[in-house]
């Protein structure tokens, strides 16, 4: 079934239950059930209306480098799983070895957006990716942490902003 039937049998389910309410309780009270309910359709229920914080879009950046290095964490310890092994099949390998480093690529890639989004721009910018590469998973941390601290101030701030 698609979204709009399974909209429509659920407006025809509401609507039976609502004449089976007016029998058995009396048309009264079950116009007052149906009067403090608003029409809703599906799309209205599953719908998000929360809207995101400022430090949304660096939020996601620093998730998706994060992904991004447990995708290399889980490569590397297939590589070296299958090394212990003995005879390692070369495909594997290859595969593996591919995948570490496609991982470590987004890893670096989403770091550098989540510097940009940050506002940290320019020569310093330059020196933190140099140190995630050089020092992969201390100056991940270190800056993850130091990214996530900042995200965390902007929501602070936009939260105070809107209670004012």
């Amino acid at each position: 079934m698609c979204g709009w039937a399974w909209g429509k049998w659920l407006v025809h389910l509401r609507a039976e239950a609502i004449e089976f309410v007016m029998a058995v309780r009396g048309a009264r009270y079950a116009r007052a059930i149906a009067a403090q309910r608003p029409a809703t359709t599906i799309r209205d229920i599953m719908s998000n209306a929360v809207t995101p914080g400022a430090a949304a879009p660096l939020k996601s950046a620093l998730e998706s480098a994060f992904i991004a290095l447990l995708a290399s964490g889980v490569c590397l310890w297939f590589l070296i799983s299958d090394s212990q092994a003995g005879e390692v099949d070369a495909a594997r390998a290859t595969m593996f070895g591919l995948g570490l480093f496609a991982a470590l690529c987004a890893h670096w890639v989403y770091m550098g957006l989540a510097l940009k989004r940050a506002g940290r721009g320019g020569a310093p910018w330059m020196a933190w990716m140099v140190g995630v590469v050089v020092l992969l998973p201390f100056a991940s941390v270190v800056l993850g942490i130091l990214l996530f601290n900042q995200a965390q101030d902007m929501d602070n701030q936009a939260a105070a902003q809107t209670q004012l």
